[in-house]
């Protein structure tokens, strides 16, 4: 499902909140939810590295490579920069695809271990 395929990351949750606050516009500077001028592309390559990019209209603004390696049918590990970096639950929900994960270790947050759903769309 994931492998050698790009996604749009569309939205990063916290489990516990019960705002449904997407989190990518406190991540990355112009984020706007649903709007035209920012994404945040994730690629799975076959060797399992993985590699994101940010992008504000088109211009790129960020980039990270990663790793990433399928453990169940269902079940990925994923570490990319400084907000994945975890064990995720791989779910099918119409054209997305949730990510979830019960301790996320965050970086930017002295690694602090957070339960995030992260929701992708296939490009």
């Amino acid at each position: 499902m994931l492998m050698d395929s790009t996604y749009r990351l569309v939205a990063c949750k916290l489990k516990a909140d019960t705002t449904n606050s997407n989190l990518m516009g406190n991540f990355f500077q112009h984020y706007s939810n649903g709007g035209n001028c920012c994404k945040y592309m994730i690629t799975f390559e076959r060797n399992n590295i993985v590699r994101s990019y940010y992008y504000t209209y088109d211009t790129l603004n960020y980039s990270a490579t990663g790793e990433w390696k399928l453990l169940e049918k269902d079940v990925v590990f994923l570490k990319l920069d400084k907000y994945v970096n975890g064990i995720f639950d791989v779910k099918e929900e119409g054209k997305d695809i949730l990510l979830s994960c019960d301790s996320n270790a965050l970086a930017i947050f002295n690694n602090a271990k957070m339960s995030v759903v992260l929701t992708v769309k296939k490009e």
